[in-house]
This record gives structure tokens, sequence and C-alpha cells, in this order.
């Protein structure tokens, strides 16, 4: 028996029932209508509505036990929903079976059969869905050409490197043309270099195929390289869904905030608003630091009233470095004063800890060769250091 989980409809981000299609008449691939599982007393994913486009890529990103995976397996049909309707191209799965879905799958181990050929294993669900050999063998070559390795028919999997065999697995999971390709931390096992290749080529190949794909992944980066859509999840609740620059620049709470990106949040007073007509607020943070912000949020527009706490958010990378305070007052934005805490060079950017009135803020400067920037050009812990930032770089959250 399905476990009864009590409807929440005061969780952020649960949002209103997917409709059939979008505005433009595009119908979706994947709904999600009030999804809920529960294993026991515990709710893994709770009132989830989405919503896909396809031929989309849509992520599903969040911390470990966000409920991303268990709602991918509800796609796939590895679970049943405790709650809610599943369709896909507008056909309720709910009771069809995972093999009659038409759903192509990749697992962050491969799950490549070691005794069998790439032939075999990429033929593997053509033979069980009784395609003619002739067919199939031309399906096979034809998989092996989209991935880019041509040729590698009679090999075994322990003579391909990790990339060979994900791209094997993409393979096999394309090869019958499926509805829907779900993609469960495929890059995961993979080394950095290899990892960031994979990226470009899964999206290359996608959209040469026009699939509707959703990712499962923990990592924000490949969230942001590779979306269409991010779906941002925590506690088995959607938190936001937007496109990359949205999720990113307007998260809607302290969570998304802080998950996504490089993200300074601090707690503040509400002082006043601007006399202009910018929707600018002057803020107090918990430090005593002022300074102006907008209200943020994914919809960039919230009460706000002199006198209310909130959050301010400020992205690392909106905050620019000096060692010489700005002389032109005239300029507009938030200037602030503080000294280097630690540095730390990566390479393309370095990143700093600048304590301003006792709160830590982390911030990340592009490295330039002009500068002479290396190991030894790092500023020193001590150093009196000025920041500016834009105004409306400085959002406003979880006004209360």
């Amino acid at each position: 028996m399905n476990a009864q989980i009590p409807r929440d409809r005061t969780q952020v981000g649960t949002s209103p029932p997917a409709v059939s299609q979008f505005a433009d008449g595009t119908p979706d691939a994947v709904r999600l209508d009030g999804v809920a599982k529960a294993f026991g007393s515990f709710v893994a994913v709770r009132d989830v509505n989405l919503s896909l486009r396809k031929g989309s890529l849509t992520s599903l990103l969040g911390p470990s036990g966000c409920g991303k995976t268990t709602l991918l397996r509800l796609i796939a049909g590895l679970e049943t929903a405790s709650r809610g309707e599943i369709a896909i191209n507008g056909r309720s799965v709910g009771n069809v079976a995972i093999h009659k879905r038409n759903i192509g799958l990749v697992f962050q181990n491969y799950a490549l059969f070691p005794h069998k050929t790439v032939a075999e294993n990429i033929g593997f669900g053509l033979k069980y869905r009784g395609v003619a050999k002739a067919e199939m063998a031309a399906k096979i070559k034809r998989a092996l050409d989209v991935v880019r390795l041509p040729g590698m028919e009679e090999r075994y999997p322990n003579q391909l490197s990790g990339g060979q065999q994900q791209r094997i697995a993409l393979a096999r999971a394309v090869v019958f043309e499926p509805d829907v390709l779900l993609l469960d931390e495929p890059l995961s096992a993979l080394d950095a270099n290899l990892r960031d290749n994979m990226r470009v080529e899964i999206k290359l190949i996608q959209k040469a195929l026009g699939l509707t794909t959703i990712l499962v992944t923990h990592d924000q980066q490949e969230a942001l390289a590779m979306s269409d859509e991010i779906v941002v999840m925590n506690q088995g609740v959607v938190q936001q869904i937007g496109d990359p620059k949205s999720v990113y620049r307007f998260p809607r709470n302290r969570f998304v905030a802080g998950f996504l990106g490089q993200a300074n949040i601090c707690g503040c007073e509400v002082l006043e608003s601007a006399a202009d007509t910018s929707g600018q607020w002057r803020v107090r943070l918990d430090n005593g630091t002022e300074l102006w912000a907008v209200p943020g949020g994914e919809t960039r527009q919230m009460p706000v009233r002199a006198g209310d706490r909130a959050d301010v958010v400020i992205r690392g990378s909106d905050m620019k470095l000096s060692v010489s305070e700005p002389r032109d007052a005239a300029l507009p934005g938030n200037r602030l004063a503080g000294s280097i805490v630690d540095s730390s060079y990566l390479g393309d950017d370095t990143q700093y800890v600048v304590d301003v009135g006792g709160t830590n803020f982390k911030l990340s400067q592009r490295t330039s060769r002009e500068d002479g920037a290396g190991a030894g050009d790092l500023l020193r812990p001590g150093t009196r250091v000025f920041i500016t930032v834009a105004r409306d770089a400085c959002a406003i959250l979880g006004v209360s």
C-alpha cells in the first residue's frame, strides 16, 4: 500500500500543477503533477510539479538526499509514486512497466556487461525489442558514429577508457530512439579534465538528436554548463525552477543562493528606500556595514519595508577588489573596506577571503598575465583592500 503523505503547500518552491503545454503552444515531453514518494515515514519527494519542454535538457540539482535521484527513478519506473501523476508525451505512465516506457538510462557506473562486446552491449535493448539483425547492425553503427567511436563493435569494456565506456553507455541508451533520456550522475566517475570534455560531448549529442533529457547531478558547474533549465531541490521539495542564468543571478531563497555558486549571505535590517525610482533599499548588515541593495528572488518583486529583517546575497564574482581606495565618489556602487584573511591561486582565478567589519566575504578575481599573477603575487593576509560592488548585484532575500 502506498504511504499516505500529508500535503504541505507552505513548502518553499511548491509550484502550481504543471500544464499540458507551454505558452507558445509547444507540448510538454514530461509532466509531473503533485508527485510524491515516501519510504515508510520518510518523505523523499513531496508534491513536485514539473513540465519539461520537448528536446530540452533539464538538470535536477541538489545535495545528497534531496530527492533528485528518487525523482529520476520515479520517471523511469524504477520506483512507484505514492501520489501524483507522471506523463510522457501526454500518456500517463503510472501503471506502465519500465521496459514499456521507451526511456533511455545512463547510470553512474555505466552498467556495461563485461563479457559482451561493444556491439552486444549497445544492441542489448534492440534484441529484446525484436529488431532484425541487419537493422540492429545498422542502428549500432549509427549509434557509434553519434558518440564518435566508429569501428569499436568488437572490443570489450575492459579494453576501453572510462570516457569511452561512458560513450558506449550513452550509445546503448539512445540506439532505440527513446522518448526521454535519463542521466544519473553520468560524469561523477571521470577525472576533472575528462568530465569537462564529456559535458560538451553529451550536450552536443543531446542537441543533435533532439532528445528530451533529464540529468541528475550535485555538481553546480555541470548543471550551469549543460542545462536549458535547472530544478533545484532540497529535502524532497523543489526550491526553484528556471534557466541557468535566472537561477544563478536571481535565487528565490537563501538555500538556492548558497548552493548554486559562490555567495556571501548576510543578515540585515532594511533602513530606507532610495528617493528615486530605482527600487533600491539601504540596508544595515548585522556587522554594522551599510550598503544599497535591490529586492531579489525569482520574480525580483517582493514587498520590502523599512524595519524588515532580511538576508542580503552578494556573489563573489560581482565584488571587485583593489588595493587603492576608489577616488571618484560619483561612481555608482557600494564601497567596502577590509583586509585580506586568506588567498588561493586557482590558475585562471584567484580567490580571496576579506574581513569587512568582522564578517568574512569570499570573492574571486580573474587572473591576468598583465598583473603578473602567480602564487608569489597573492595579496598577503593583513593587506588593506577596498571592494566595489554594484548596488543591483546585492539582492535582498527572505524578508520578514
